[in-house]
């Protein structure tokens, strides 16, 4: 079974049922948040994956209980039973990771992600600007500050990664003098 197309297959789906009815915000946050709980919680998989143990009603009050009683949106509600019914519910956590990547690639949004040591919003604004510039998409950055990178910062978008931390020139450098060392 080739998990990625399959995902992405069904992906692709709940993207068109959402454009279609213009719940993609909400679908959106609620995925979100059902794949950080089907991540993170490895009982919860067992629950919802295993066969006859629960009906598809018990199931997807339990994705409820995830967002703290709150109702899935009428078209998660929809998407979550047909997959459920399709015997597909192992691959809901991937198929809801390739739903926000396709949603977000749909609206051109881009995801960023920066690491420092200490926050620096002029920094933040920098690579924002050089996203936008050079993709003609929006930017939605989260920052995270970790010391641990001694100065510097680490940038991620999609695939692409910028590390300039010290902590990683410093590494280097290091491996630079052992392999010198090793030569001599």
């Amino acid at each position: 079974m080739d998990t990625g197309l399959i995902s992405s297959r069904y992906a692709r789906a709940l993207l068109l049922l959402v454009d279609e009815t213009g719940g993609g915000e909400e679908v959106l946050a609620q995925t979100l948040t059902l794949s950080q709980a089907l991540s993170s919680v490895p009982q919860l998989r067992r629950v919802l994956e295993g066969r006859g143990d629960l009906p598809v009603s018990g199931k997807l009050q339990l994705f409820e209980s995830v967002l703290g009683g709150k109702k899935l949106a009428p078209e998660l509600r929809q998407f979550i039973t047909l997959v459920i019914r399709s015997g597909r519910v192992s691959l809901l956590r991937y198929i809801f990771s390739s739903f926000q990547r396709l949603w977000y690639r749909s609206r051109k949004i881009k995801l960023c992600h920066l690491t420092v040591t200490s926050p620096s919003r002029s920094l933040e604004e920098q690579l924002e600007e050089f996203v936008r510039k050079n993709t003609g998409c929006s930017v939605q950055m989260t920052t995270e500050v970790k010391p641990d990178i001694v100065g510097g910062f680490v940038f991620e978008v999609d695939d692409w990664l910028i590390d300039a931390s010290v902590k990683t020139q410093l590494e280097t450098i290091r491996r630079g003098f052992m392999e010198m060392n090793a030569a001599h």
